[in-house]
């Protein structure tokens, strides 16, 4: 499995892709380098230069491989399961939050929801510089209703990472859903002052929906007829916000 060069160690998803394609090409294991050692100085060039590849600055972890390929495979023997591995990897690594991360996500994926708070929180809550981490401790409590609790979990990302657009849209939806428009409101508002990479056309069309959702229970149908067309402007197949919009309209 490659793990050299900028775009194993930039684009995981480019290792996934790897292991899933040898997968279905009939690859029943999959391998990596037991090692990432590489003199400082060598005295014997590679390729008959003195100085180490610049490829060789930039590698996977062999645990990090393997366990991106885990998530991207169903037969390839990598280890019993994701979890073990995960969990494996995470007691030999230090301070490993994107293993961490990606347990979490094994947990919300094949586990009941209060469970995967739980774990997610054990795993990640005390993490200090992983801003992706809280992110998703806050996801998970804004579904179990705890929207205070999610609130605090997204101001510890913005105290990692200031002025992450998605961030504030998250809390605009928590806003929404707890029925604090002006809030709500406050924060959409920043996420789209800011509009960097992360302040997608979904993103922005769940919060605009959970804004109208707001809007609708103190029956100010102008308003919630606006935030769920303006939801539907950013994607149109929006169910919920096709949903809401008829209700409306069926209300008339």
């Amino acid at each position: 499995m490659p793990q050299f060069g900028q775009s194993a160690h930039l684009d995981p998803g480019e290792l996934a892709r790897f292991a899933s394609t040898a997968e279905q090409l009939g690859a029943d294991s999959l391998w990596v380098g037991d090692r990432l050692l590489a003199a400082v100085n060598p005295t014997v060039g590679y390729g008959g230069k003195d100085t180490i590849p610049e490829q060789f600055r930039a590698n996977l972890d062999p645990f990090i491989a393997l366990t991106v390929a885990a998530t991207a495979t169903t037969t390839a023997r990598l280890w019993r399961n994701s979890e073990t591995l995960y969990t494996h990897t995470i007691a030999v690594t230090t301070d490993n939050y994107l293993l961490m991360n990606l347990l979490c996500r094994h947990y919300i994926d094949r586990t009941p929801l209060e469970n995967a708070e739980r774990r997610c929180t054990e795993l990640l809550d005390n993490t200090s510089n992983y801003m992706e981490a809280h992110n998703t401790i806050g996801l998970l409590r804004v579904e179990l209703g705890r929207y205070d609790d999610a609130l605090a979990s997204y101001q510890k990302s913005l105290q990692i990472r200031p002025g992450t657009g998605v961030v504030y849209l998250n809390m605009s939806r928590a806003y929404s859903k707890k029925g604090d428009i002006e809030q709500a409101q406050n924060n959409l508002q920043r996420a789209l002052d800011i509009n960097d990479e992360s302040v997608n056309a979904e993103a922005l069309a769940y919060s605009y929906n959970d804004l109208g959702e707001a809007f609708a229970v103190k029956n100010d149908t102008a308003n919630a007829r606006k935030a769920f067309e303006t939801a539907l402007g950013f994607q149109a197949d929006l169910a919920t916000a096709k949903e809401n919009l008829a209700k409306l309209e069926g209300a008339k």
